[in-house]
């Protein structure tokens, strides 16, 4: 579908699309921004460690993480590509909860029209030492209840609108819905005071 039809369809209320991550070769994130924007600082200051699944075989305990003193040895083209980005959003669409990029920070800016951030917290207070058990307490607070409620995540909205600007630090579950005909724009980045995050 071309970008022109994407438009032409915007107020048929049969169809509801998202054209999420639409690239943005030139990002001009807010001044304010700027110095958080410390990417490659981050990245050069802690790219020596390397985070590891332990090998133990007992299945009662979940492997630990393990912090090495190699680090990667490539970085995702992802990573640096989706630095800047459009969304472009027909009303009534709703992404579920998710996290977003690689643990990377985000900065959302409202073009026109308004979207509704909801931020999860997950309830449970136990402190994961495994990707699996980060895995199943984000399993947890995603799962709505026979009510229809997140009933193990305590959640927050932020209504976004034309020129708001929004700051979200890497692996926040959140959930979007957009009320009407949106066009944000944004970005991810590394900060190194939220590398203990990614």
């Amino acid at each position: 579908m071309t970008m022109e039809r994407f438009i032409d369809l915007v107020e048929d209320p049969t169809v509801c699309r998202n054209f999420l991550d639409s690239k943005d070769t030139n990002p001009s994130p807010p001044m304010w921004v700027m110095p958080l924007l410390n990417s490659t600082f981050a990245w050069n200051h802690t790219m020596h460690l390397q985070f590891t699944q332990s090998t133990q075989k007992k299945k009662k305990k979940p492997s630990k993480v393990v912090v090495g003193e190699q680090g990667p040895s490539v970085i995702h083209s992802g990573t640096w590509t989706s630095q800047g980005w459009r969304l472009v959003t027909h009303p009534g669409f709703i992404t579920f909860p998710h996290c977003d990029c690689s643990g990377m920070c985000t900065y959302i800016i409202g073009n026109s029209g308004a979207k509704i951030w909801a931020v999860m917290c997950p309830k449970r207070v136990l402190c994961p030492d495994s990707s699996e058990q980060l895995s199943e307490i984000l399993r947890h607070a995603i799962t709505m209840s026979l009510e229809g409620r997140f009933s193990e995540a305590d959640v927050a909205t932020v209504c976004l609108e034309e020129g708001d600007i929004m700051f979200q630090p890497p692996g926040v579950l959140h959930s979007v819905y957009t009320p009407v005909p949106s066009i944000f724009n944004g970005g991810y980045f590394y900060n190194y005071e939220t590398m203990h995050l990614t």
